[in-house]
């Protein structure tokens, strides 16, 4: 957010919160909005999927609540098997290659590496 703000472009009110004690302090800060919580991760690459979003209304017990909330269920995830990832991308990179009438290819999902997964 710093590079765009230096390159004139206006940005919301922010604040990064790494624990539940500056929450109370964001909370006095922002006690005159509704505001949004969004966890920074570059391991989540779709943070709304893991509910690393959230909208949330005034107050500081809100907003704490509602913090805890964000990390118990990012904690609780089951990490993607990342080796199993790049595999299977450069698997569908061949395939499409292999034919080029495939236009579109919808989701691909990744489960947690299990002792059965070889």
């Amino acid at each position: 957010m710093k590079l765009v703000a230096e390159h004139g472009i206006k940005m919301p009110r922010h604040q990064v919160v790494k624990n539940k004690d500056v929450v109370a302090k964001a909370a006095a800060e922002f006690s005159d909005t509704k505001v949004a919580m969004k966890i920074i991760s570059q391991d989540i690459i779709h943070k709304s999927e893991a509910n690393g979003v959230r909208l949330v209304l005034q107050g500081a017990e809100k907003m704490t609540h509602v913090f805890g909330e964000i990390l118990d269920g990012v904690r609780d995830a089951k990490p993607v098997d990342k080796k199993a990832l790049v595999d299977l991308i450069l698997k569908i990179s061949g395939l499409v290659h292999c034919h080029p009438e495939i236009e579109e290819i919808d989701s691909i999902r990744c489960w947690q590496r299990t002792k059965a997964t070889p």
